[in-house]
């Protein structure tokens, strides 16, 4: 006999795991972006950076909004993960200027878990 009040499985929505955001005080050391390769890339077309040929570098896409005009650094994605979040957190923490900000992840986590 099936149980008639069965809740139907839902799909969980994707987590919440923080957003970054790099601003204006960027001088493109790339410290950040040696911690968090998947999630940070520099903005090449905006400094008309040139490969080894002479032609315009191809960066990564960057977010739109994700970075201060004049921002050496932009977010390809934000974090989906605990272990990207980490990444991220340590990229904004290596940061000499702070021009890296990163929000606290929605995600449920427990006091001291992320270290």
């Amino acid at each position: 006999m099936q149980n008639e009040l069965s809740i139907p499985s839902v799909k969980p929505a994707t987590e919440d795991w923080g957003r970054l955001y790099v601003s204006r005080k960027c001088i493109g050391a790339a410290g950040c972006r040696n911690f968090a390769p998947e999630l940070l890339a520099e903005v090449a077309a905006e400094h008309g950076l040139l490969d080894d040929g002479g032609s315009r570098a191809a960066g990564l896409p960057v977010l739109p909004g994700s970075y201060d005009k004049g921002a050496f650094t932009g977010v390809v994605r934000q974090p989906r993960s605990k272990e990207e979040y980490l990444a991220a957190r340590t990229a904004a923490a290596a940061c000499p200027f702070s021009a890296i900000r990163l929000e606290k992840p929605a995600a449920a986590t427990q006091p001291g878990e992320l270290g």
